[in-house]
């Protein structure tokens, strides 16, 4: 299409086309955009004219036939909306090109947008069997239409803010051509003689001048260096930026918005005595300026030799992979066992040999039977003590074998507690059986290990408190455990209807008469809820990749197998929450299990026992996806303020430096932000008020290969896996000071409450471990060590301490 053609009289204005300064290869016929400006001459173009000159409408086939045929080729948008959810422009279930619409006449927007007119003709075309009428026209021109046949979208620009198509190409980036050589004396009859290779080029245009640029050597694209700017001015008459909707109050006594580089630079030359003998100019070369706080810190001194680099913390360590090790960018058993020497300073044995046993559990120790040898007698320095009192002999020896062995059985009670075994861990050394010979099942003996007169007492109070609504569900179910039948019951009740009560109820009337009642979840801090509650998954070993087919990891005659056997009921509460295939697996188990007590039990639900499932079952009858407003309430909303942060920290947590120290205070109080990143802004604020030290602890994130063969973990680098975070991923940074909130975000040990979403406060911070201290619940108060976990979510493995601040 050339110049000449575009600037005729087809229409009675002028027509342009934008060329950027690409010199892009002029657009191929079979999409073309094009744009109607106004006349220089003329100030006002008719609704008649444009009418005439641009159509919107579907001609008439008896009339025109060739216009229609070319219409419903080329200038037919969609099928789209109701009727085609899946189309491309489709966006929120709306067309993003504002498609169909119906004008009787056409007008002009308040953005001097042309709405053309679009009448009901009564005339449509069929696209994939749908008919489209005037409202899935694009706008056109006929004659242009008919000449070039080609989708070509002609738009009436009336004002300078309507002229996006002038633009529409320029980032579009360079044409793409596939040119085909070949030779009229050639004969490619024969199969043999086709080279491919020189027949087919697939390239990119690169236009005359383009070319020449090129052969000339001109630069094709450069980089400016960084240009640190260094205002001034003289007193109380500083720039000051705000937007023009902000009021007037909020801009004058903004005292962040007055402060400037030149003035922090000042401060800068009150707190650095080195910066006195350095101008203005000269500043920026060592000193840098954060904009957020608005000051100028000290520019950190790079290495001048190798020695630098391995040189951590005023240390120089002889290779380069233990000061990596040193800085914790490496995953290795190590700094387990610095971990648990570090833990050995403030902690107990009793308190190293559940982090040991957390750590087995979690499956983070490579050679566990390594990092044994080598903390062993941190791991049992409080047993010769413990046998001391048990036996009532102060001048008590123990060789270092019995101390092992004593040690070693502890750490087995606390893995089969949760299903597991040190012989899950070879080559790690087992107990000597004469240390568990009397032990008896320890699961069997958790469940009975309660109060049995205190439940009664606690049990009539419960009774007595009951609905007769509650107490229906109650009778009903007892009912169906004292007469030893099968039975499937679902408590159906959103949050607040009493469905924890009544499982209190229930748990303590058959815990009193020294039964066993197993109370699960489907989540760790709904588990917490009821006594002795614990995971589904934890407490029935079902598996986590779960379909059909999967079964729970319960083998007959185990510990947990005879467990089920002496269960008198099971509640499993949030029970919507979990997948089908987790209460099949259940269902096939304990048929399993109870058809070797009674074979007629494999043919009832559970293997016979009582089960009861509750939860909330919502049902969405309508999606709403309109937009309304929302009237809040004035009492809770903060207004007028030049620092929002600061003003929902400081009305949420008054008197901060004075209550921090509490358990209290932070446990009754909490900010929610609708995203992380406002997440990480209130973090950072609250602990920037916080006194004393600030230590960063850092994730080692890896790409997690599903497939050996896999080359995916080639393209991902450690630096863009730092950048990824989610909701239950902390960042790659943890900033943390002693005092600060914690909320773990695993499940690491149910017996004292530690479950994900537990809240802790930081008691003490070393190199691979900390300290925490149990913010609320039966176990308030007690202190736990936490060490690195190894977290495995989608798209890669991060190791890190269980806990986001």
């Amino acid at each position: 299409m050339s110049r000449l053609q575009l600037q005729s009289n087809i229409t009675g204005i002028n027509l342009y086309e934008k060329f950027n300064n690409e010199a892009k290869l002029p657009k191929t016929p079979a999409s073309v955009s094009k744009e109607v400006r106004k006349p220089r001459k003329s100030s006002k173009l008719k609704h008649r004219r444009t009418s005439s000159d641009i159509s919107n409408e579907i001609p008439d086939p008896d009339t025109n036939l060739k216009l229609y045929e070319a219409v419903k080729t080329f200038m037919i948008h969609g099928p789209c909306g109701s009727v085609r959810k899946s189309s491309p422009c489709m966006i929120n279930s709306r067309c993003s090109k504002h498609f169909p619409k119906f004008t009787e006449r056409t007008s002009f927007d308040e953005d001097g947008y042309c709405k053309y007119r679009r009448r009901d003709s009564g005339n449509f075309v069929e696209k994939n069997g749908i008919k489209l009428d005037n409202r899935f026209v694009v706008p056109y021109n006929p004659t242009l239409l008919l000449r070039y046949q080609a989708h070509i979208n002609l738009e009436f620009c009336n004002q300078s803010c309507s002229i996006k198509y002038l633009f529409k190409y320029v980032s579009k980036g360079y044409d793409k051509v596939t040119a085909a050589l070949c030779s009229s004396e050639s004969n490619y009859s024969n199969e043999d003689n086709v080279d491919e290779i020189k027949m087919y080029y697939d390239c990119s245009y690169i236009s005359a001048c383009e070319a020449a640029w090129r052969i000339f050597g001109f630069d094709i694209n450069f980089r400016d260096l960084s240009v640190e700017r260094l205002p001034f001015h003289l007193p109380n008459q500083q720039g000051v930026v705000f937007g023009d909707h902000d009021s007037i109050d909020s801009v004058v006594f903004n005292a962040t918005a007055k402060q400037t580089k030149f003035l922090a630079w000042f401060e800068a030359n009150k707190r650095y005595p080195k910066a006195k003998s350095l101008t203005y100019a000269q500043f920026p070369s060592q000193f840098v300026y954060k904009t957020d706080c608005r000051q100028w810190f000290k520019r950190k001194s790079g290495p001048t030799c190798y020695e630098d680099i391995r040189t951590i913390n005023g240390v120089v360590y002889p290779t380069f992979n233990n000061a990596c090790y040193v800085m914790g960018l490496l995953d290795d058993d190590k700094e387990y066992i610095e971990g648990i020497v570090e833990g050995s300073k403030w902690s107990l044995g009793f308190y190293l040999r559940k982090l040991f046993a957390t750590l087995l559990i979690h499956n983070t120790i490579a050679r566990p039977s390594y990092v044994w040898e080598n903390t062993w007698m941190h791991l049992s320095d409080d047993i010769l003590l413990k046998e001391c009192h048990r036996t009532g002999s102060p001048d008590l020896h123990l060789d270092d074998e019995h101390v092992k062995n004593i040690a070693l059985a502890e750490i087995e009670n606390i893995l089969k507690l949760n299903g597991r075994s040190l012989a899950n861990f070879t080559p790690m050394p087992m107990p000597n059986k004469a240390f568990m010979r009397n032990l008896g099942n320890l699961l069997i003996n958790e469940e009975l290990n309660y109060d049995r007169n205190m439940l009664k007492l606690e049990h009539d109070i419960l009774l007595s408190s009951l609905t007769s609504e509650q107490k229906n569900i109650y009778d009903t179910i007892m009912a169906a455990v004292n007469d030893a039948k099968s039975g499937l019951f679902f408590v159906n009740g959103f949050g607040g209807f009493g469905k924890t009560y009544i499982w209190n109820t229930l748990t303590s009337a058959i815990r009193s008469n020294g039964d066993i009642v197993l109370a699960v979840a489907s989540s760790g801090i709904a588990s917490q809820l009821i006594p002795g509650g614990r995971t589904a998954h934890s407490r029935c070993a079902i598996p986590l990749n779960i379909d059909g087919n999967s079964t729970c990891h319960i083998v007959q005659g185990s510990n947990l197998a005879e467990l089920m056997v002496h269960t008198k009921l099971i509640i499993w509460d949030e029970a919507p929450m979990a997948h089908r295939h987790c209460f099949e697996a259940l269902d096939c188990t304990l048929r399993d299990i109870m058809k070797s007590q009674n074979p007629e039990l494999s043919r009832h639900p559970f293997g016979g026992k009582v089960v009861v499932f509750g939860g909330d079952e919502i049902i969405w009858n309508i999606i709403n996806d309109e937009e309304h407003e929302i009237d809040i309430d004035g009492d809770i909303l903060i207004v007028n303020v030049d620092d929002p942060i600061r003003s929902i920290v400081d009305n949420t947590y008054s008197n901060f430096l004075d209550n921090f120290h509490r358990h209290d205070y932070f446990r009754d109080r909490a900010i929610l932000s609708p995203t992380l990143d406002d997440v990480a802004k209130v973090n950072d604020f609250i602990l920037s008020l916080l006194p004393g030290e600030e230590r960063t602890y850092l994730s080692s994130d890896t790409m997690c290969n599903q497939k050996p063969t896999s080359e995916i973990a080639e393209v991902y680098t450690t630096e863009f896996l730092n950048t990824i975070s989610g909701s239950g991923l902390p960042y790659h940074e943890l900033k943390l000071k002693v005092g600060a909130p914690i909320m773990l975000l695993r499940n690491i040990d149910r017996s004292m409450g530690l479950c994900n979403g537990t809240r802790l406060t930081l008691t003490r911070m070393y190199d691979h471990v900390i300290e925490a201290s149990i913010m609320s619940g039966k176990f308030a108060g007690e202190k736990i060590d936490l060490h690195p976990l190894e977290s495995t979510p989608v798209v890669k493995t991060r190791a890190l301490y269980g806990f986001e601040d």
